[in-house]
């Protein structure tokens, strides 16, 4: 763990983020740096005072070049705040890999009482909203929507009572047998054509939930040739995930509460509001008659 305060010069701070980048390329394991950085990443971390690109260019190679990743910070915006003037100068910065291997790790804001500066307290946690309410294979989007319901059943029943592929060959052996000891009907052709159409179906459903779930387990398994790339996806789906929410001044983390936190919001904002009726209306405006009133309301046939 590396404790950070840089100086405010520019010069200088450019000569700390080399003394840094030395020191922990020089060790042999991962690091999680902290502290004030008196630097920011882009023009959004700072309000009422001057914002240097060439700063924060050399700031976000030092983070870039070692592999670092910024850890999101719940409760405020800025950690540093001034009379006229707010930034966020202070954050963690870790390891890419123990991001990786760790799971989640949040960092929330404190209050700051006297100080300018907020503390922050840095922990893991880990995010689990639950299961997901309904998981849809690629092979089902081959199946018209009026039938879905009904192959889905099928589906799930040749899933729990046998391999539906083996069953439709013994089905084509049968037939096979059948015609090859004479015993055959004016339909033989035709079963043995849709026993065969179904085998092929089936076999491409098999393959695309299989191609599915291989590209599931390569995620979460990876090789090392694709473990940069993932870690860039490990990073963006850490940065979309919901680290807390804070109502009415108040910073929420925990599960149950952000899920009631977000139905309230939603059920405030999609409830029926009240109709607006009309007591007395003008006689100047025209109406409708009353058996054009029932013109309209009259029940129709669909054709």
């Amino acid at each position: 763990m590396i404790n950070v305060y840089a100086p405010q010069d520019e010069s200088a701070k450019r000569d700390a983020w080399r003394f840094l980048s030395s020191y922990i390329s020089s060790c042999d394991s991962n690091v999680i740096v902290f502290g004030d950085f008196n630097s920011i990443q882009n023009s959004s971390e700072r309000i009422g005072s001057n914002f240097s690109q060439c700063n924060a260019d050399c700031f976000n190679s030092f983070i870039r070049d070692n592999d670092l990743v910024d850890i999101l910070l719940g409760g405020y915006k800025f950690t540093r705040v001034g009379a006229s003037s707010a930034a966020k100068l202070d954050r963690f910065l870790i390891s890419r890999q123990i991001g990786t291997n760790m799971g989640n790790h949040l960092a929330i804001v404190l209050d700051r009482n006297v100080s300018d500066h907020h503390p922050i307290l840095l922990f893991q946690k880990t995010l689990d909203f639950g299961p997901i309410p309904f998981k849809v294979f690629n092979s089902w989007s081959r199946l018209r929507l009026k039938h879905l319901k009904a192959a889905i059943k099928d589906w799930l029943h040749a899933k729990n009572n046998g391999n539906e592929i083996v069953d439709l060959k013994a089905k084509l052996v049968e037939l096979d047998h059948a015609f090859d000891s004479g015993m055959i009907d004016d339909n033989y052709a035709a079963d043995r054509k849709e026993v065969v159409h179904d085998i092929m179906e089936a076999g491409l459903r098999a393959a695309l939930d299989i191609k599915q779930k291989s590209r599931i387990n390569w995620s979460v398994e990876t090789d090392e040739n694709s473990r940069f790339f993932h870690s860039y996806v490990n990073k963006s789906r850490k940065s979309l995930a919901i680290q807390g929410i804070k109502v009415e001044g108040v910073w929420m983390d925990w599960l149950t509460d952000v899920k009631q936190a977000f139905y309230d919001h939603f059920t405030s904002s999609f409830k029926r509001q009240p109709c607006l009726q009309l007591v007395n209306r003008n006689n100047r405006f025209k109406s409708l008659s009353q058996d054009q009133v029932m013109f309209l309301e009259r029940k129709t046939n669909e054709t």
